[in-house]
């Protein structure tokens, strides 16, 4: 594959001037007895010198030739040089990929131990409650801020409309005030996982999307509607955009919760892939 592309970019010219170095070569053996008989049989040696001094453009021919020969040379070995160019930027680029997946994996596999490791304790102040772990602290978290919506649609005259900045205070009191030393670390290293795909400039956009499906199918429903919640708090960054752009909102499950939700985020946060 690699002779036939070198092959294939040879000047025109090239071609064109060895056909035509052919033919006079051709005839050169074809007429070539007539000069010898100008010569020999008979002909004045002055007709022959004539005869021999037409032929001399031969010398400028063949002097072209070489030209040409030298400039596909050239040529060659340049088209060789980008061919051997590109195989090192595939090869930094499949290196790059390896080594992305890598990391990506640990990420994945620190996501998993950081959720094990979350702790929420569902009391405050004087009245007790119950510590819940894991799934299971991940959804009581939850519950806390869904109480509170709740509770606020029960007395819809007393209390303004649930909006962003409601979310987000009702997520700071409940959860990150109780939580945040599990669901921080937690939540950054998702939000670190969004950032490098979205950051990285080799990494081919197909796999991209691969990796934060990848993703999206170790989150249950919880989970992402906890971190579309997170997206809301002002130590999230732009978490609630890495949400958007990667479409992680699209499996959250249906209910109040997730109405609000989309008054809140952009309709493509929930939106399936074209893809």
């Amino acid at each position: 594959m690699k002779f036939k592309s070198v092959y294939s970019r040879f000047p025109p010219i090239l071609f064109f001037a060895a056909v035509l170095f052919l033919v006079i070569w051709a005839a050169w053996l074809i007429f070539g007895r007539y000069v010898g008989q100008l010569s020999f049989g008979g002909g004045a040696f002055s007709d022959a010198g004539q005869v021999g001094d037409s032929f001399g453009v031969l010398n400028s021919l063949f002097t072209m030739l070489g030209f040409l020969a030298v400039l596909a040379t050239f040529q060659g070995q340049s088209e060789a040089l980008k061919l051997q160019q590109d195989e090192i930027d595939q090869s930094r680029k499949s290196q790059h990929q390896e080594r992305f997946e890598s990391s990506f994996f640990e990420l994945l596999g620190l996501m998993r131990e950081l959720r094990e490791n979350i702790d929420f304790y569902t009391g405050g102040g004087s009245h007790p409650g119950a510590t819940y772990r894991s799934f299971g602290g991940i959804a009581a978290a939850l519950s806390a801020v869904v109480d509170q919506v709740t509770l606020s649609e029960m007395y819809p005259s007393s209390s303004p409309p649930i909006d962003r900045d409601r979310l987000k205070n009702w997520y700071t009191e409940f959860v990150l005030a109780k939580g945040e030393t599990g669901m921080g670390p937690y939540f950054r290293v998702i939000y670190t996982m969004l950032d490098r795909l979205r950051s990285d400039k080799i990494l081919p956009e197909e796999d991209k999307i691969r990796m934060s499906k990848l993703l999206r199918s170790q989150l249950n429903g919880h989970e992402v509607t906890l971190a579309a919640l997170n997206g809301l708090s002002d130590v999230s960054k732009d978490f609630s955009v890495l949400l958007t752009n990667f479409k992680m909102l699209k499996y959250m499950p249906g209910g109040p919760m997730r109405d609000l939700l989309e008054t809140i985020y952009p309709p493509e946060a929930f939106a399936p892939r074209a893809d």
